[in-house]
């Protein structure tokens, strides 16, 4: 009987919900077919009041848990869940009676209909009154169930920690129920929110936690989708190790299903990966594989960004060949994406979600650029080469005028051999025919003597002023090629300083060059979007870009700065110097040098610099020059003998110091190479002197330093080795200069 009354309830309750939507006119026949159909329809409610269905167990069977992307809640729990009205409808009538089953079965129906309409506002008010209404029922299965709902609906509102209240409240039930799927859902959205805390280590747990309950549900595709979050926020945190093993785990799964949007997803990602680590061939091979699953713009725009790359690598490299294949394909995906851009000029919601994403992953830059630094160092290495051969020609045209000199000097000696011989002979002439016309000829001898006499001393006198002109003439060559030496010797040094400032300079140039690419593409999305939400996030991009060149074109002005301090024609100018930090620089930039032309030779060098040390007042480019020299002949005499030892256990090192000794500052270089031999030490710093094989030295460096250091500035240099162990040179500056 009450079964009975129940149907007539439900059929006079449908027929006032037709009349609600303008049935009235229908004829009594097709009413109670009508009435009939309901009534079959029902027959699940009419279950559900002899048997209360198990909610978690729906969710755990159904595809419910792949929900963890977009927390969208698929199916169904009860008839007509879908339809808003009758819902609302049944929540007042089970309002009024007090029902808090009817309350609960509402409410959750309604929640998940504004959770579809992606209206967590309303979602979470009516998942709240479920949860009231399960509490009031005491059923552990209804409660758990709301509180599930409820925190993705906090999610969706982006209050994490009230959603990861939620969850703790729900998961210990979960676990009782031994539902692998859910539980995997309840640690999946837990490791969300611990992610969107900033709370890494708990985020990374729960995501492993997660997997292997899906796994143990046979749920692969969620098992991935863990795995492929834990390696997003690995690569977010720049372990790209990690990173890369959580991406081929849930390949590995993804392989043995058919989720193609999934798989693209994590190859873009593992493409991401090679990409930071600046192996962009890799990359770009991972961005084809993902694209070749889903037609992804984003990949598209990864592709662009990689043949970049690479053009700018092989143009480092000289490699015009390949550089002109990457920029072909940059410029023909670049022109493809423009078109694209023209037919869909903004990104769906989820594209924009995603782009953030990447940008967030790719954020930190890895230092793993050896690449880069091999390419900036071949160019380096070919800018020292042409230094070199300018070096050698001069070299060359010295000798040809040294040989010019000697031969000018032959040539005068023997000029004035002949003219003495030419002088005996004339001298004997004249002496016989004086003898033989002393008499008769006296007079007319006499006169034709002296008139020879004339004649030749004119002769003679013409001849000594051409050589006095000549002799003039090679004195003026043979100062124009010592001053031609002098100026080799500082064109040395200045290759040096060119050789290590070129490394420093060529850092913030790099990023320059990209920066600036960067922000030219951002300018032309920004002339075709509409969106003003799109435009000022680009907007703020290309302020961040600019900021960044700026901030990189400082620190090459800086390092110019410094170049043309040490390497510009001093004037004998002085200036109070940090002489520890002028030791500092020099060394660095003697050793980056050193290492371009030495390429094998890795030198430990240390310093121990007092920290009490007075500013002195010196010329800064005479005693740098000074530095420069010692400490690169150290490294040459290093070299030297490491390629004597060759494989027996070496490790060149170099030491600079500073103290104060009585009234001077005291520079010490030490360094552990050939040394100098005991029977050349007093002669070192004599002109044109050297210890180097011919055309590797001139022997001014150490001459010059000792010149500018006593005669300059008053101060002393003084040097000290033993053949084979070291060699030391110690420069004292006057305190009170």
């Amino acid at each position: 009987m009450s079964a009975a009354k129940s149907i007539v309830k439900f059929i006079i309750s449908n027929y006032e919900y037709a009349l609600a939507l303008h049935l009235k006119r229908l004829s009594p026949k097709y009413f109670f077919a009508l009435a009939m159909l309901c009534l079959l329809l029902s027959a699940p409610l009419l279950s559900y009041s002899q048997e209360d269905p198990d909610f978690l167990k729906q969710l755990n069977d159904s595809a419910a848990t792949m929900g963890i992307t977009n927390f969208q809640r698929p199916g169904k729990y009860l008839p007509f869940s879908g339809n808003e009205l009758i819902n609302l409808r049944r929540l007042d009538d089970a309002t009024r009676k007090k029902n808090s089953t009817g309350i609960f079965y509402s409410a959750v129906n309604l929640g998940l209909i504004y959770l579809k309409k992606s209206d967590p506002t309303k979602s979470s008010v009516y998942f709240k009154k479920a949860t009231e209404a399960a509490r009031a029922t005491n059923n552990s299965n209804y409660l758990t169930t709301s509180l599930l709902e409820s925190a993705i609906a906090q999610i969706q509102l982006k209050n994490f920690t009230a959603a990861l209240q939620l969850l703790r409240e729900a998961a210990p039930w979960v676990e009782t129920q031994k539902l692998p799927k859910v539980t995997g859902l309840v640690k999946a959205l837990s490791a969300q929110c611990f992610n969107r805390l900033h709370d890494s280590n708990s985020a990374a747990e729960y995501y492993k936690r997660a997997s292997k309950s899906y796994l143990s549900g046979g749920e692969k595709d969620a098992a991935a989708l863990c795995l492929n979050n834990l390696g997003e926020m690995m690569l977010k945190m720049n372990d790209s190790k990690k990173a890369q093993e959580n991406f081929l785990s849930a390949l590995d799964l993804l392989n043995q299903g058919k989720n193609t949007k999934l798989k693209a997803v994590v190859l873009r990602n593992m493409g991401l990966v090679q990409f930071k680590k600046g192996q962009f061939e890799n990359a770009i091979e991972f961005f084809n594989k993902s694209f070749s699953y889903d037609h992804q713009l984003l990949v598209k725009k990864l592709l662009k960004d990689a043949y970049m790359q690479l053009f700018t690598l092989n143009s480092f490299k000289n490699d015009f060949t390949n550089a002109d294949i990457y920029h072909d394909k940059y410029r023909e995906l670049k022109d493809s994406l423009s078109k694209l851009e023209i037919l869909r000029p903004t990104l769906s919601l989820p594209e924009l979600e995603q782009k953030e994403q990447i940008i967030d992953m790719l954020q930190k830059q890895n230092q793993e650029q050896s690449m880069i630094m091999n390419q900036t160092q071949l160019e380096l290495s070919q800018v020292i080469s042409k230094t070199d051969i300018e070096i050698q020609a001069k070299d060359r045209a010295i000798e040809e005028q040294e040989i010019a000199l000697e031969a000018l000097n032959r040539l005068k000696a023997e000029q004035e051999r002949d003219i003495a011989k030419k002088e005996v002979q004339l001298e004997r002439q004249t002496g016989f025919r004086n003898l033989l016309l002393a008499l008769t000829l006296a007079a007319l001898l006499l006169a034709i003597l002296l008139f020879n006499r004339y004649k030749i001393k004119r002769k003679s006198n013409t001849q000594l002023e051409k050589s006095n002109v000549e002799l003039a003439d090679t004195l003026a060559k043979l100062k124009s090629a010592q001053n031609q030496l002098v100026q080799k010797e500082k064109l040395a040094s200045l290759g040096q300083l060119t050789a290590g400032i070129a490394h420093e300079i060529q850092n913030p140039l790099n990023f320059i060059n990209n920066f600036s690419e960067t922000a030219i593409e951002l300018l032309e999305e920004v002339k075709t979007t509409e969106d003003p939400a799109d435009k000022a996030e680009l907007e703020r991009d290309i302020v961040q870009l600019l900021n960044k060149i700026n901030h990189h074109g400082k620190r090459a002005d800086d390092i110019v700065k410094n170049m043309l301090l040490h390497s510009r024609s001093g004037d004998a100018k002085k200036e109070l110097v940090d002489v520890n930090k002028l030791c500092a620089e020099i060394a660095g930039l003697a050793y980056h040098g050193a290492r371009v032309k030495m390429p094998s030779l890795n030198c430990i060098v240390s310093s121990h610099y007092t920290d009490q040390l007075p500013e002195l007042n010196i010329n800064r480019q005479d005693v740098g020059r000074v530095l420069l020299n010692i400490i690169s002949n150290g490294f040459y005499a290093m070299n030297k003998k490491k390629e004597f030892l060759k494989n027996k256990i070496y490790q060149p090192e170099l030491m600079i110091s500073t103290a104060i000794k009585n009234e001077f500052v005291e520079i010490t270089v030490k360094d552990n190479g050939t040394g100098v031999p005991k029977s050349v030490l007093d002669k070192i710093f004599e002109p044109f002197f050297t210890t180097k094989p011919a055309g590797e030295g001139t022997g001014l460096g150490l001459s010059l330093s000792f010149d500018i250091i006593t005669k300059s500035h008053n101060g002393r240099l003084n040097a000290d080795s033993i053949e084979g162990e070291y060699t030391l040179f110690s420069i004292l500056l006057p305190l009170n200069a």
